[in-house]
């Protein structure tokens, strides 16, 4: 998967800013693609969502009455 990363995303990696979801989330999926040169097996026991998944999937006709 991708993870976009902005001009404006990369100004937060200098002091005093806070990290976003965009660079957190290129940070995990980074980490998980050097975990799968190394040991693809259990890289693929993970799967990474994004921070609007839940948001998303909330809003799906597909999840129906499941409390989620």
């Amino acid at each position: 998967g991708k993870a976009n990363v902005t001009k404006q995303d990369l100004e937060r990696l200098r002091p005093p800013s806070f990290l976003n979801d965009a660079l957190v989330m290129f940070g995990l999926r980074y980490y998980l693609d050097e975990l799968g040169l190394r040991s693809p097996e259990l890289a693929e026991q993970f799967h990474l969502f994004d921070s609007y998944f839940y948001q998303k999937l909330s809003q799906g006709r597909w999840v129906g009455r499941i409390p989620i």
